[in-house]
């Protein structure tokens, strides 16, 4: 009954497979990450700045207290 071993073993090496290439993915991501910049600076009314200048602002209801 050498099945049994031989799944196991496999199903170890999958595992340890797919977590080494994980890592190095992982590992190679971080270092080429440059970072997040914007492209230019937004533009436009408000406090946040704004794209759509004829956009109505959005209207926040007031919260309800729960029974």
């Amino acid at each position: 009954m050498l099945f049994f071993p031989n799944l196991k073993r496999q199903k170890l090496l999958s595992f340890g497979l797919l977590f080494v290439t994980l890592a190095i993915g992982i590992v190679i991501g971080t270092i080429m990450n440059t970072g997040v910049k914007a492209n230019r600076q937004a533009q436009g009314h408000g406090a946040g700045g704004s794209n759509a200048p004829d956009a109505s602002p959005l209207v926040i209801p007031e919260a309800h207290q729960a029974c």
